[in-house]
């Protein structure tokens, strides 16, 4: 037989071992017989021990026993066997001879080992996986799987991973994804899922098939990772890049422009002087320099945007300035919008040019009335102070931990897609009308708050209004000045 047979008398000396025994022992059968265990092989008492102990119980109670020991062969290799005594009893009821039985398990040990690996990484790796039949049935998911979705394991599984489904992948996504696994073949993509409590994610996913031996496919895994977070910071870092060009760019052409407005103006003045008050060229003259002024205000736009135009910065009070521009904002806006203004912040200090934290905020204002369009609505401007940390979870994907001056806008206005939304701070970008807007008014935004050391937060949504936070870093008065968010690092940004 294939196993170790043997049978020992009571005192525990061997009676009878067949072949497999002695292949183990490296020791014919007469070597074996009559000898114990231990005059055959060197073992430490407490083996010794813990074998007779267990011999004992075999003869006295009729007991039969099992357990698995690590043997030492002949060759030196210590192999894990498994191991069944059990009494063998004779025609008065008694037992004189103990039977043995002896597996040899090293491989199946060794085979459940690898197992317990793979399914240790399976189940704790920060992952998510996946694993479903042929139809899509799931039948496995592990921890990262439910901290990613909030399905528990005993909620998803049985289910199909459709319940991941958002709505907003396309379907041919789907239907190239099962052509290409169902063809044996592993498939690399994204899909915009949904989790049990509605939160949108964006996850890159693997999946492959798991082939028989015969080449049939039993099952398929699918890895998933969260890449929401990834994919916005690449998008932020685009942006930046993107908007960095475009302000060089913009910049180099503002000074161009400028120069040609210079002579334009000045040979203009210089021909109106000339000419007599009755002069019927004066007027369109006029008109020349007012477009003039106009193209000269755009450069001044321009080059603010670009930041290449020289702030005048020094410690500014928020409130101050938003008073300042809500009074002039109040008269020209049309009577159906209302103003509601609240402020937790009082005598804030940043260090800015007032002049164009003014301008933000008149843009942003402006363009919040515009956004109602004439109908009944709410502009509310706030000020609060905002303290960000190093893992804010809350904190806007760009922000630098630190204290900050937070300045709300908001609409109750037609509100944004999100296709709008990544392009508004492009320069020369609008929705509105020819001739009601150059496009420069939220680029212009984007280049002071940015010049400034801040950064802005957008958020909105078709027929709800939009919101824009402009934060800009707060003076420590209680330090003796700026924190290390504030004026030093805008210094810099500035030189």
């Amino acid at each position: 037989m294939p196993v170790g047979i043997n049978l020992k008398d009571i005192d525990g000396r061997f009676v009878l071992i067949n072949k497999k025994f002695e292949e183990w022992y490296g020791k014919p059968e007469k070597g074996i017989l009559g000898r114990l265990t231990e005059e055959i092989i060197g073992e430490p008492s407490a083996v010794i021990d813990a074998r007779m102990k267990q011999h004992r119980a075999v003869v006295e109670q009729r007991k039969v026993v099992s357990r698995q020991e690590k043997k030492k062969r002949a060759d030196g290799t210590v192999h894990v066997m498994e191991i069944t005594k059990f009494p063998i009893i004779d025609v008065d009821g008694k037992a004189p001879l103990v039977g043995t039985v002896a597996v040899d398990i090293t491989e199946l040990k060794r085979a459940e080992e690898e197992i317990r690996k793979l399914s240790s990484v399976v189940e704790q790796s920060p992952t998510g996986m996946i694993i479903t039949d042929t139809k899509g049935t799931i039948e496995y998911v592990n921890d990262a799987f439910t901290q990613m979705t909030g399905y528990a394991a005993k909620e998803a599984i049985g289910k199909n991973p459709r319940i991941l489904k958002s709505g907003q992948t396309p379907s041919n996504v789907y239907e190239r994804m099962w052509a290409t696994i169902a063809a044996g073949k592993g498939w690399h993509g994204t899909f915009h899922n949904r989790s049990k409590n509605g939160t949108l994610f964006l996850a890159g996913a693997t999946i492959f098939p798991i082939m028989t031996e015969d080449g049939h496919i039993s099952h398929f895994v699918g890895t998933h990772q969260d890449i929401t977070q990834r994919v916005a910071e690449q998008n932020l870092l685009k942006q930046a890049e993107k908007m960095e060009s475009l302000g060089n760019l913009a910049g180099g052409i503002a000074h161009d422009f400028n120069n040609m407005l210079l002579p334009i103006l000045a040979l203009t003045k210089m021909t109106i002087k000339r000419l007599p008050n009755s002069s019927e060229h004066r007027e369109r003259l006029e008109k020349v320099i007012q477009a003039a002024i106009r193209a000269k205000d755009l450069v001044g736009k321009i080059l603010t945007f670009s930041r290449q135009e020289e702030a005048k910065q020094a410690p500014i009070d928020v409130g101050e300035v938003i008073d300042e521009t809500l009074g002039l904002l109040r008269t020209t806006l049309p009577s159906t919008v209302t103003i509601e203004e609240r402020r937790s912040l009082d005598g804030a200090k940043v260090f800015a040019d007032a002049t164009q934290i003014g301008t933000a905020l008149m843009n942003l204002m402006t363009n919040a009335a515009d956004a109602m369009e004439g109908r009944p609505g709410t502009l509310r401007v706030s000020l609060t102070r905002a303290e960000i940390g190093l893992d804010d979870a809350e904190s806007p994907k760009n922000a630098k931990p630190g204290a900050y001056a937070k300045i709300r806008v908001k609409d109750t206005g037609h509100g944004m897609d999100q296709n709008t939304m990544r392009r508004i701070f492009e320069p020369f970008f609008t929705t509105k009308e020819v001739g009601k807007g150059t496009g420069l008014g939220l680029a212009t935004v984007y280049g002071i708050v940015t010049k400034h050391g801040g950064f802005i937060d957008v958020a909105s949504e078709i027929g709800k209004g939009t919101t824009f936070d402009i934060y800009l870093p707060v003076m420590d008065e209680q330090a003796g000045g700026s924190n290390r968010a504030g004026k030093e690092e805008i210094l810099q940004s500035v030189d």
